[in-house]
């Protein structure tokens, strides 16, 4: 939005536009976005809108992107896309340059880059995964010695555009880690491994738990380090967070200089994490996401759906979700005894028809975790004050 002296009050008198981006399909809200590259005069200033922006000012694209680089804020994608491209072209061809910019991004053959900050990369890839997601979101994080987070699609026309987008990357694989064993994680593991000949690593369990279906070639231990490098050359490190609670051997890893999460499933930005009790303990989720809370977190990059500059505000709101349910949960049953469906259905009201069942799932992890404190009874299709 300009201020009325840079001569740009009336629609008519911008030009075509240089580019048009549409938000991927895997966003739940999605923007349908044109850009103009418009000459206005020196003394020209942003006149700004408060409710969408912080702060605006101008300078040249190479000084964005050093200071984007330099962690002094974030960069909403088609901003980085677009001070990239100017910052390889002078202006007078920038309209130009930004249209065969466009033309690259439609291409069928690779995966569009998405960053939120310089160390991480998104690869969304569609997977068999459980409603209302239809991606996994794979990570490439580091510009050499990097690692690729749960490139999960089982199928080979994703897993061709998955290697293409990594060659054209110009990135050098330092191997393939995953966050847990579920198979919307680890469908294209070793496919990637044999392309690009690197290992596959994961926490022992979880190793254990995909014997005989996806092979692990070495185990992460809580805490470990896991080298690569920056784009400007420095050294950097994903910290391996043993997070048990969803899956049994479930990793996050974490990236200190610009506070990325590579949550997997210990949070989603489309709907809450199943804990299924056949796979996964509630007690041992809650306990993982509170560790998460104590980590300097500027982004979360989930498993499932787009990534989230709230950082740790988001985990402290998954927290408080839960606890929610916990106590709704703890109220029905113990003015009980009640029916698990009967109390399913009073709990999560606000659960569509077709996804019950994974409330039912998610009841009964609650259910156990309340009967293991011994604050009430539960015996696995009842549940009801303790001693009943």
């Amino acid at each position: 939005v300009w201020a009325d002296r840079c001569e740009l009050s009336q629609l008519e008198c911008l030009p075509e536009p240089s580019l048009r981006l549409v938000t991927p399909e895997f966003y739940p809200r999605r923007f349908d976005t044109w850009f103009f590259v418009v000459e206005v005069d020196a003394d020209c200033a942003p006149d700004l809108l408060e409710s969408e922006l912080d702060a605006g000012g101008w300078d040249t694209p190479e000084r964005w992107i050093r200071r984007w680089q330099d962690g002094e804020f974030h960069l909403a994608p088609p901003a980085l896309l677009m001070l990239r491209v100017l910052a390889r072209h002078d202006a007078e061809v920038w309209p130009e340059a930004l249209r065969r910019a466009q033309q690259d991004i439609e291409r069928q053959d690779r995966i569009q880059e998405i960053r939120l900050d310089p160390a991480v990369r998104l690869v969304p890839l569609r997977t068999p995964t459980l409603p209302p997601a239809r991606h996994t979101n794979g990570y490439l994080v580091g510009e050499s010695r990097a690692w690729l987070v749960d490139p999960a699609t089982p199928w080979p026309d994703g897993q061709a555009v998955l290697a293409q987008t990594l060659e054209a990357s110009g990135v050098e694989l330092s191997g393939v880690l995953l966050t847990h064993d579920h198979p919307d994680h680890t469908g294209a593991a070793e496919f990637v491994a044999d392309r690009f000949r690197v290992p596959i690593a994961a926490h022992a369990i979880t190793g254990d738990r995909l014997e005989g279906r996806v092979r692990v070639d070495r185990a992460i231990k809580d805490g470990e380090r896991l080298p690569f490098v920056h784009a400007d050359g420095a050294p950097g490190a994903l910290t391996a967070v043993f997070t048990p609670g969803h899956a049994r051997g479930h990793l996050c890893f974490h990236e200190p200089r610009y506070g990325g999460l590579l949550a997997g499933d210990m949070v989603s930005t489309l709907s809450s994490i199943l804990v299924d009790p056949d796979d996964g303990d509630m007690s041992d989720y809650m306990e993982s996401l509170g560790r998460l809370e104590n980590l300097p977190i500027q982004t979360v990059y989930p498993a499932h759906g787009p990534p989230d500059s709230r950082g740790t505000d988001l985990i402290r709101e998954q927290i408080a979700h839960r606890r929610e349910r916990e106590a709704a949960v703890l109220a029905a049953a113990l003015a009980g005894p009640v029916e698990l469906d009967a109390l399913t259905m009073r709990v999560w009201n606000d659960v569509p028809r077709p996804m019950l069942g994974y409330a039912i799932k998610s009841a009964i992890s609650i259910l156990g975790m309340l009967a293991d404190a011994g604050a009430i009874a539960f015996d696995g299709t009842r549940a009801g004050p303790p001693g009943r």
